[in-house]
């Protein structure tokens, strides 16, 4: 399970840093908390998957908060 979750949270940081895309986020954050929400018996399936549940949330908030500015358009006189 562990493997899963590591693979969901890289390809969710990668999403979240290349095209800052918040449906896709949504989605993945959505899939966690109802897996999370689902086996809430199971302590080994619950906690990481509520921690990394919190890590993708960090990722996306990193995303918008350290964004690169646009380029600024370039004035021919």
């Amino acid at each position: 399970m562990s493997i899963v979750l590591a693979a969901v949270l890289v390809i969710a940081a990668l999403m979240n840093f290349t095209r800052r895309d918040v449906a896709y986020a949504a989605v993945i954050l959505w899939a966690l908390a109802g897996i999370a929400v689902k086996c809430a018996s199971l302590a080994a399936v619950a906690i990481p998957t509520w921690i990394t549940f919190g890590l993708v949330a960090l990722t996306l908030a990193g995303a918008w908060l350290f964004r690169r500015p646009a380029p600024r358009p370039v004035r021919v006189a």
